[in-house]
């Protein structure tokens, strides 16, 4: 993560006392060492550069020469100033593009799990069934334990090309279920064919794609038995970003388990594992406000059947809306230069500075605003930050927004950044605009971003 050089509005004394060009320590007017940040900033003494990694009260301690400046001597009474340099928004520039990268990369992501989505809504024979979610969740009955595999990679190459798998053990027709990424496909030729001992892809999967198969292996037997079958059980742990092992309320037969995060299947083995008697381990700690539904055969003794033996014991993935794919970042970019007179926050001319996303069910949003920003007058000072409506509503404030001041004259316009992460957001269609205003003069503001990402 980029450590950003600090700034503050105004910073700005004078040499209390002069220095040589070794010392590393200076003193600014007494009482206006408040005026600079606390460490971590870069100021100007004469033409020199100094980066102070420490201030106490008026006292600075100083690394000399910085930005390849010259150390030199400086009398008493020499401007001390904190100026916006390039470090400043190379720096800015560099985080930037560093997350435009990361966006671009889970746009991909959630793409090609839309892509999975979109081909099977609105078909009920891809077999989603709603779900309980109570406690115990529904119960059906027992089948033998040696007739049932859930959730073994099959056997074959996942690189864009090939489309023929492998199953370890022959299977019942009919009772192959295949998921890719979570998703349950449809067969009989729609996303994939029964063959001997495999299946045959009707699109070979991308690269790195996840592929498992759950299937009744011959001869399918049905054992009798009580009601064993737990579907959508909740576990018993609430996720809180740091538990990893989460209970089921009975114990469960070995390789039985079948578990979704957030609507999405998990992979036993390498997303989480079964860990004991009554409890599974994730790799990762699932967030606070994450849902952990589990499927799983429930190791009971055999004393009657309260299963339909048809053969087609597939495991039900949860209901449609259970798996609900948010909007992804947005970007808005307004680059013509345009100006205020307003003290307080308002709009510029073109409006179009504006995104709309739908806020998720963690309530988190990335907010990150931008924009080249200069008074018509030294000494005023510009302001630029973003209200929200909608689902949500926050007026615009100097808390989450940027501001400059316009050292000399209007020639020293700069481009400044901020991101600014919201909690405690409402889940809901929600408008983020930028708004500005300035405290005296006119502002003029250009090549103005707004960007939001849910979380």
């Amino acid at each position: 993560m980029t450590t950003f050089l600090e700034v503050k509005d105004n910073a700005t004394s004078k040499l209390a006392v002069g220095i040589d060009d070794v010392q590393t320590t200076l003193t600014v007017k007494a009482g206006e060492g408040v005026l600079f940040p606390a460490s971590n900033f870069v100021i100007t003494v004469d033409t020199e550069k100094m980066l102070c990694s420490s201030r106490t009260v008026d006292a600075l301690t100083v690394t000399r020469g910085y930005d390849s400046t010259v150390c030199s001597t400086h009398a008493a009474d020499a401007d001390v100033n904190l100026n916006v340099i390039a470090k400043h928004i190379t720096d800015i520039t560099t985080a930037v593009n560093t997350l435009e990268g990361d966006v671009s990369t889970a746009q991909g992501d959630i793409t090609d799990v839309a892509g999975d989505l979109s081909s099977h809504t609105g078909d009920s024979a891809v077999h989603w069934k709603d779900h309980d979610h109570s406690a115990t969740g529904a119960q059906g009955g027992s089948l033998s334990t040696s007739s049932m595999v859930i959730g073994e990679v099959p056997g074959g190459l996942v690189n864009g090309a090939n489309m023929d798998y492998t199953t370890a053990s022959a299977y019942t027709s009919g009772s192959l279920r295949v998921t890719k990424n979570g998703i349950r496909l449809k067969g009989g030729g729609n996303d994939y064919t029964e063959v001997a001992n495999g299946f045959t892809m009707v699109t070979a999967p991308a690269a790195g794609a996840v592929l498992l198969v759950d299937y009744n292996t011959v001869p399918s037997v049905f054992a009798t038995g009580s009601t064993s079958f737990i579907y959508s059980e909740l576990c018993g742990v609430t996720p809180n970003g740091v538990v990893t092992a989460f209970t089921t309320a009975s114990s469960y037969v070995s390789l039985s388990t079948v578990v979704f995060l957030d609507g999405v299947r998990m992979r036993r083995g390498v997303d989480y594992t079964e860990s004991a008697d009554k409890q599974i381990a994730f790799t990762s700690a699932p967030l606070t406000g994450s849902e952990i539904l589990i499927d799983y055969q429930s190791a009971v003794s055999v004393s009657g059947n309260a299963d339909t033996l048809d053969g087609q014991h597939g495991l039900y993935y949860g209901k449609q809306s259970d798996i609900d794919i948010y909007q992804s970042a947005k970007v808005a970019t307004v680059a013509t230069t345009e100006t205020t007179a307003s003290t307080s926050y308002a709009d510029l001319a073109t409006t179009t500075d504006t995104v709309t996303v739908a806020i998720g069910p963690k309530g988190l949003a990335l907010v990150n605003i931008s924009s080249g920003m200069v008074s018509g007058a030294a000494g005023y000072l510009n302001f630029v930050s973003f209200a929200v409506s909608g689902a949500n509503t926050i007026a615009a404030s100097d808390a989450n927004g940027i501001s400059q001041v316009t050292p000399v004259s209007s020639s020293y316009g700069v481009l400044i950044g901020k991101s600014v992460l919201l909690t405690g957001l409402t889940a809901g269609s929600t408008t983020f605009k930028m708004k500005y205003r300035c405290n005296g003069s006119t502002s003029s503001f250009s090549n103005r971003q707004i960007s939001v990402i849910p979380l």
